[in-house]
């Protein structure tokens, strides 16, 4: 039996996807629907909606779009990393142009296409809404084309209204210098708030309603208020805290809700800890000066669908002091035996001296051999990983050698970080980061200003390196490194596939929700396998032939989760529209597939270039 089984449910009610039905009428969602109906009414021209991650934008959207009649034709852009060329092309097949009639035209010639097809709907009485999702990312160029193409016009009006909805830094991008122009034509702005504690409490009895929940299943007075606490109002994190929550309770045995289910669900998401103090800190702030935490944390519960759990961390100190790299006397490697042992051989100027790799505990008279953990499995020759091991507090910089890497350099590493899978590097921009999925902390505040990449960037050949944090004490079984050895074939058959532009395979290789985190921006984009196929169909019908070259990857199994790893590697795109190189970071987790197994399945990317180049 299923938990939807359990509490008589017809539906999942806490899902992510913004499903219209679940639309929950709060007084600021239903402010900012009717605003947008009045405008699209009105005919006003530009409209601005803004408002944090989670808050329910998306959704917003959805609901209207529902609710708009035949005299309104929308044209709906989700991925706004368009040039103004790419962008106009994208309008048009969203308003229903085949992409074969736009092939080889001119941006004139599609512009005055463009037109004619505003003109002809004009005559009909039906109003042309284009609406732009996440439009804190459109580049400025493409913002400016947009306003110009606001200019289409009649003697009487306007032929096409344009909506950009997206994240607080719109407003501020707005502001800018160069788009005061753009600026100037929005007319109706309006910027969604989080829940109210009410309406939170409100929000979680309607989704259960919709989902079919009877009144035997409910969530306590105190969970309720806890809830709200450390959510902030934000819909999205309300979600995925009440949906733990519910899997807490039903794995009790339990129709209500109490406070040691919400307590499990924080844990297996957040960790212990951090989640008190969150808690105690929301206690003394209001709702609207809280919201920072929620937010971070509402980032990193995207992916917790997928099952990962991690614990919550925040990196201490404003600062990081590195100690000096000490190379070794001579080359110490590491060897890991058939059945996962670590052992070591230490070699100093001569022939090498077998030694048993002595753990690091009091009283031990055994030098103590550093070997790479077992869960960096594979690592290809002249490679570079940086592993941390939290019992010591130690960094290791390993290159890649037959039989087992080699060691580089040893550091100290001061800082407190939990098992997990690491980036560290510096982006194009020469900005440092410390990036760990699904724990998002991009140039956090929280970044130390200074971290062992200084130290660490002498030494290697890349722009970004692969670190796994582990402790000795845990250990990682030898079947699931077994497993985890599919991943490097995987990785080959998803770049041939792409090199073919074979769709569907190649969106074989995804689950159904996808992560996508950039260098240059603070937040992730997420994507259902629906909206990745209409987006990787759309680039493979402007690109062209398509060349891919993928190095041979490294490969981490995460030290929390055998079912989780990392793909790191070297990865440079040429296509007739575009070019780009640099670092990819694919993370994949076992889902169960169609026939009843498991099988691995991309899940997030993280992507840092090196090199961008627009045709």
């Amino acid at each position: 039996m299923d938990y939807e089984q359990f509490f008589g449910l017809k539906d999942t009610p806490f899902r992510l996807t913004p499903d219209p039905d679940y639309y929950f009428p709060s007084d600021v969602h239903k402010e900012a629907l009717q605003t947008l109906l009045y405008s699209i009414r009105a005919q006003e021209g530009f409209i601005q909606i803004t408002g944090d991650p989670g808050t329910g934008k998306t959704l917003t959207l959805r609901t209207l779009l529902k609710q708009l009649g035949d005299e309104v034709t929308t044209a709906l852009i989700l991925n706004p990393r368009l040039s103004p060329q790419e962008l106009l092309k994208v309008i048009l097949e969203d308003l229903g142009i085949s992409p074969l009639k736009m092939e080889e035209r001119s941006k004139e010639e599609l512009l005055r296409f463009f037109r004619d097809i505003l003109l002809e709907k004009a005559q009909k009485g039906v109003h042309t809404v284009l609406i732009i999702d996440e439009a804190q990312n459109l580049p400025n160029d493409t913002l400016e084309e947009l306003r110009l193409l606001s200019n289409l016009e009649t003697e009487k009006k306007k032929l096409l209204q344009i909506i950009l909805v997206g994240q607080l830094e719109l407003e501020d991008k707005l502001k800018s210098p160069d788009l005061k122009q753009l600026d100037q034509r929005i007319t109706i702005r309006y910027r969604l708030k989080p829940l109210t504690r009410e309406d939170t409490v409100a929000y979680i009895n309607h989704r259960l309603r919709i989902a079919g929940g009877s009144d035997t299943t409910h969530f306590s007075p105190r969970v309720l208020s806890e809830v709200y606490k450390v959510s902030g109002g934000v819909p999205r994190l309300i979600n995925i805290i009440c949906e733990r929550a519910l899997m807490a309770a039903f794995v009790d045995g339990k129709n209500t809700i109490e406070k040691d289910h919400l307590k499990k669900a924080l844990n297996s998401i957040a960790g212990e800890k951090p989640v008190k103090r969150r808690r105690a800190a929301a206690a003394q702030q209001t709702p609207s000066s809280s919201m920072l935490v929620p937010i971070l944390l509402s980032l990193l519960l995207l992916v917790a669908l997928a099952g990962v759990g991690y614990q919550f961390f925040f990196l201490s100190g404003s600062s990081v002091k590195v100690a000096a790299p000490t190379q070794k006397s001579g080359i110490v490697k590491g060897v890991i035996a058939e059945d996962g042992r670590l052992t070591g051989a230490a070699v100093t100027g001569g022939d090498p001296t077998p030694q048993t790799a002595a753990q690091d505990k009091p009283g031990s008279s055994e030098p103590w051999i550093p070997v790479p953990p077992v869960e960096a499995f594979y690592v290809p020759p002249s490679q570079f990983f940086l592993a941390i091991n939290r019992d010591n507090r130690k960094a290791y910089l390993w290159q890649g050698n037959e039989p087992a890497p080699v060691l580089k350099a040893e550091f100290d590493w001061p800082q407190q970080l939990p098992d997990g899978l690491f980036v560290l590097g510096e982006n194009i921009n020469k900005n440092e980061f410390f990036f760990n999925y699904p724990l998002f902390f991009w140039r956090s505040p929280r970044l130390p200003s200074t971290t062992l990449w200084k130290e660490i960037a002498g030494l290697v050949n890349t722009n970004a390196v692969p670190v796994l944090s582990y402790s000795a004490s845990r250990q990682t079984k030898p079947a699931d490194i077994n497993r985890a050895r599919e991943i490097r074939g995987i990785i080959k058959d998803w770049a041939e596939a792409w090199r073919n532009k074979e769709i569907d395979k190649l969106l074989g290789y995804y689950g159904n929700i996808f992560t996508t985190y950039y260098d240059d921006q603070d937040q992730p984009a997420v994507y259902t396998n629906e909206q990745l196929h209409k987006i990787k169909n759309d680039v493979f019908l402007r690109s062209g032939p398509i060349s891919l070259t993928v190095s041979d990857p490294i490969c981490f199994v995460d030290p929390t989760n055998p079912e989780m790893m990392m793909a790191f590697f070297h990865q440079k795109y040429v296509s007739q529209v575009y070019s780009d190189e640099g670092i990819k970071v694919k993370y994949f987790a076992l889902i169960k597939d169609d026939n009843g197994g498991r099988s691995w399945k991309i899940v997030a990317k993280l992507w840092v270039p090196q090199v961008l180049f627009q045709h």
